[in-house]
Order: structure tokens, then C-alpha cells, then sequence
């Protein structure tokens, strides 16, 4: 056999398995055998700072959406909302992207009204029972417009409170259904900024 090709193997032997001597003794490591003819490790190149930005912007926008279906998941679970609301999420499209918004928003300024005509008629000294279930009535209608399940049966027990003439009955629905209402709002608003800021992202909403 020829001596230089026993050398090739030797010298690899030899350089793998001494170390430079570190404070006076020699680093006790395992060998390491490396071929002689093989490849260089493959690197890959750096990620630019534009394609690091759109990832790190696509896993925005999906922890965004699954905090929506978290959320608008628990408002169903825990009875805020009903299937009114889904039915108001479908009618919304391209062409009126801010129609849920807007119909929400119109129960809001409705309830707050309402709530208030509610608190001035049994702070009355003579309290009309008739004038106080007219308002219910209106307040329960519009919360089952959009689904606001919790404030619409408040509103129900409310009603028999009035029909009963049962003023400790009405004082204590009224202050039920404004909790409810207070409720039901923030989370809907905690909702709409999810919704905002998905689609600033350039996301879409996710599917129910």
C-alpha cells in the first residue's frame, strides 16, 4: 500500500483528536471524525428585514384572530349573545363592511336612553307602571335586535315586575338589566377593536 495514502486518515486522526492546551492542561473532548472529503456545511442565507416583517405581521394578525374567536366564543357560551347576532354577522359584505357596527351602536344609544327614562319614571313619587313597561318593552325589543340575550330576558322579568305593580320588582330589574347592559357593551367593543385591528393587519375576520 502506498505510505501517502496512509497518511491522509492519520493526519485527520491526529488533528481531531488533540486540543490546544488551555491554563496548562489539555480540554478532555471526545473525538470528532470528520471526512476528509466531505461538504461544507450548508447556510442558509439571511432573512431580509422586509420578509422578517411580513412574518412577524402574519403571526400578528393570527393571534389577533384567535383572541376574536375566543372572545365572540365565550359571548355565546356564557349567553351574552344568541343567534341573532350571527344572523346579523351574515348580512354584512363588502358592500356595507360596517353594518354590524352601525346596528350595534343604534342599541347602544337606544339602551342608554332608555335605561334613563327608566330611572327618572320610578324615581317619580307616584310611579305609572304602564309608562315603565312601555320603555321595557322598547328596551327588550331592541337588545333581541341584535341578540343581547342576557339584557332581552332581564326585560322579560322586568315586564312581570310592571304587570305585578311591583316596585321593589322593577327597582331590582332595573338595576339587573343596567349591569347586563354594561356587560354586553364592553365586551362588544372589546370585540370591534379586535375587528379593527385584524383588518389594519391586512387580515380578515375568521369564520365562524
Amino acid at each position: 500500500m502506498d505510505s501517502g495514502n496512509l497518511l491522509v486518515p492519520f493526519v485527520f486522526w491526529s488533528l481531531t483528536r488533540y486540543r490546544p492546551i488551555e491554563g496548562g492542561r489539555e480540554q478532555d473532548k471526545s473525538p470528532q471524525i470528520i471526512h476528509p472529503f466531505s461538504s461544507p456545511p450548508n447556510h442558509r442565507s439571511p432573512v431580509s428585514e422586509k420578509e422578517r416583517k411580513s412574518r412577524e405581521g402574519a403571526m400578528d394578525v393570527r393571534q389577533l384572530q384567535r383572541q376574536w374567536i375566543d372572545l365572540i366564543s365565550a359571548l355565546f357560551r356564557e349567553g351574552f349573545l344568541d343567534a341573532q347576532f350571527t344572523q346579523l354577522q351574515q348580512l354584512q359584505d363588502e358592500s356595507n363592511p360596517d353594518f354590524v357596527v352601525e346596528v350595534v351602536t343604534l342599541f347602544f344609544e337606544d339602551s342608554e336612553r332608555l335605561l334613563n327614562d327608566l330611572c327618572n319614571v320610578l324615581s317619580q313619587q307616584v310611579v305609572d307602571f304602564k309608562r315603565v313597561d312601555a320603555h321595557v318593552h322598547q328596551l327588550k325589543g331592541s337588545s333581541a335586535s341584535i341578540g343581547a340575550q342576557r339584557v332581552k330576558n332581564v326585560c322579560i322579568s322586568f315586564r312581570n315586575c310592571c304587570e305585578e305593580r311591583n316596585l321593589e320588582g322593577c327597582f331590582g330589574c332595573l338595576q339587573q338589566v343596567k349591569q347586563e347592559y354594561s356587560l354586553v357593551k364592553g365586551k362588544l367593543e372589546a370585540l370591534f377593536g379586535l375587528e379593527q385591528q385584524i383588518v389594519a393587519a391586512g387580515g380578515s375576520l375568521p369564520m365562524m
